[in-house]
């Protein structure tokens, strides 16, 4: 942070120096240099871009000295935050690579092309995506490359020039078919030369080597119509130096050295500037404050180009320069608010300053519609002035022109004028009511999607339920006709029963009649073999004769009774599923053959008492 306060201060400084120079009519570019916070690693022949995030990629490279037979090629990647100065780290890369070219692509991420590693010059396309941290691989180029250079032009493709393997070739990757055509061969072959995309029908290849010497050639490329053209020459040949374009749309080529041999040629620290308008160059009063070759160039999210890491003296560095490059306009006086073309209403503050004076002005006019509304004296450390005008009472959609002029010391008068438009309310207003609207909108959208959400929703439920009820319903009347049929076979049985019941009483009922025949002859048997027994006495013989006589009687009613109990029998077995008469016919038949069973034994009792 302190270099950063260091890099202000410089540039406070150069502005001042600016400020004292003769007086000039128009915007002049204005650069100042400075230091930022070093890489937490050093780094040379690295791609480094400037992601859409904001912050700086250094990809790959080399650590160590240039002389080193094991020269360690990198595979990592530092992310340099250039609000905090602080370095991490991404994710590795397939194949750690030096001298590769690099470029961001439309899609925010960063394409590695070629390289050179402990397998020697490679094809490699490796592709970084900074807001995933995740590599892939792209289709290899057609050739090997090395401290070759890439730029993205407007159509999204990627173009490199430079490789030292075949120095006169223009290769042309495209990141959506993933593939790789040539385009027409570089007019003068060379290594290593800086390359910047100056807009949609220009890319310029700066300098570079060419059998052992730096070049100072420039060469331009149009990717529309694949054709080269010349431009003019660096003051000094530089070969592995960068190139960017400046925020106030100047080139400026930094850095490099004037011959192929990085042990034995000097690095340089001095800046050229291209201006497109007068296709030259010319040397700028400040350098870099270190000299470096095979550095990183990017331009960061401020406008200002950065040189990152290198080699200086044969030695990796960690360092971080800035270029700041900007535009000038001596004793230009502007129209600060309100804009030019804007709506107003109310009272309105017209602000003017005169920027960069170089001797400054003596008194100020401020003219609306013609008509001079007000004057203001000036003095040495004046340059700004207000003044409030009340726009109420001015017609709806009425348009008027406001004119400010100052008066410098030396007789000279600068102006600047706008153009505004009165309205009851103001631009501002119209879009944050119109945004207010759009959100009470949005929000009354989510509120009914979420509503039909919920009736949706129900209406699937209700669905639902309707499904379960026709299936139940389904279910209940194929039930019912299942109980119908019961019920039709139940009346079948039960009318079934119903004759068997009949029928069965009918035979129980002469069944019953015999029983009572065969108990009313047991009972006179009975009485009769009382009297017998009373008789008895009178004649042994005798009574043995009518006790076989009522033995006799007895077998027979035996037998009667045995065959009714035998219908009875018959009865009951035909009727015992069928209703409950049966068990009432069983305990019959057994009582009356208890009651034979009682006879019988008291016949016999009697007998062995007469014994």
């Amino acid at each position: 942070m302190r270099k950063l306060l260091a890099a202000s201060v410089i540039a406070i400084l150069c502005m001042a120096t600016v400020a004292l120079l003769p007086q000039q009519s128009s915007a002049d570019p204005y650069e100042a240099v400075a230091t930022m916070d070093p890489l937490s690693q050093p780094r040379a022949s690295a791609v480094v871009e400037t992601g859409f995030d904001g912050n700086v990629y250094a990809i790959g490279g080399k650590a160590v000295d240039v002389m080193m037979a094991d020269p360690a090629y990198l595979d990592s990647v530092l992310i340099y935050d250039t609000g905090t100065g602080a370095t991490s780290r991404g994710h590795s890369m397939p194949f750690g690579v030096s001298g590769a070219a690099g470029a961001v692509g439309h899609d925010g991420k960063i394409y590695v092309f070629g390289g050179y590693n402990a397998s020697g010059y490679v094809t490699y396309t490796q592709i970084y995506d900074p807001l995933t941290d995740i590599w892939a691989m792209g289709d290899s180029a057609p050739i090997r490359m090395h401290t070759a250079k890439a730029v993205v032009g407007d159509d999204g493709r990627f173009y490199v020039f430079g490789t030292e393997i075949q120095p006169n070739s223009t290769l042309i990757y495209d990141p959506v078919g993933d593939s790789w055509v040539f385009g027409q061969d570089v007019p003068t072959p060379r290594n290593g030369p800086a390359v910047v995309a100056y807009n949609g029908t220009a890319i310029f290849v700066i300098g570079g080597s060419s059998g052992g010497n730096g070049l100072g050639i420039v060469e331009v490329y149009n990717p529309i119509a694949d054709t080269w053209s010349s431009a003019g020459s660096l003051n000094m040949p530089r070969a592995y130096a960068e190139a960017e374009v400046g925020r106030n749309g100047y080139i400026y080529c930094h850095g490099g050295v004037d011959g192929f041999l990085l042990d034995s040629a000097p690095q340089l620290s001095s800046i050229e500037m291209y201006d497109p308008d007068f296709d030259s160059w010319s040397n700028l009063w400040v350098s870099l404050p270190t000299a470096v070759s095979c550095h990183g160039s990017t331009v960061d999210k401020t406008g200002n180009i950065l040189a990152v890491g290198g080699y200086s003296s044969g030695v990796v560095i960690p360092d971080i320069q800035v270029i700041v490059a900007m535009d000038i306009e001596f004793d230009e006086l502007k129209i600060v608010s309100p804009h030019d073309g804007s709506t107003v209403n109310g009272v309105v503050t017209i602000n003017a300053d005169l920027k960069n004076p170089s001797v400054g002005a003596n008194a100020i006019e401020i003219w609306i519609d013609g008509v001079l509304v007000d004057e203001q004296l000036g003095a040495w450390n004046v340059n700004s002035w207000t003044y409030n005008w009340d726009t109420s009472g001015l017609g709806e959609g009425s348009s008027h022109s406001i004119v400010v002029k100052a008066f410098l010391w030396d007789m000279r008068i600068v102006q600047d004028s706008i153009d505004v438009m009165v309205t009851e309310i103001s631009t501002e207003q119209k879009i944050q009511q119109i945004q207010e609207n759009l959100t009470a909108i949005i929000a009354d959208l989510t509120n009914i999607q979420t509503t039909l959400t919920g009736i949706v929703d129900s209406l699937s439920a209700i669905s639902e339920d309707l499904m379960d009820i026709d299936a139940n319903l389904t279910s209940v009347s194929s039930d019912l006709a299942a109980l119908s049929a019961d019920l039709m076979d139940l009346q079948s049985s039960l009318d079934m029963l119903s004759a068997i019941v009949d029928e069965n009483f009918t035979m129980l009922g002469g069944n019953i009649s015999a029983i009572k025949s065969s108990v009313t002859s047991l009972i006179s048997d009975i009485q009769d073999l009382q009297d017998a027994l009373e008789d008895m006495d009178d004649s042994v013989a005798e009574d043995l004769a009518g006790l076989a006589t009522q033995l006799d009687a007895i077998g027979d009613a035996l037998s009667d009774l045995n065959e009714a109990l035998t219908g009875i029998d018959d009865t009951t077995t035909n009727t015992q599923d069928t209703s409950d008469s049966a068990s009432m016919y069983a305990m019959i038949a057994m009582f009356l053959a208890v009651i034979v069973a009682a006879l019988v034994a008291i016949n016999i009792l009697m007998s062995m008492r007469k014994r």
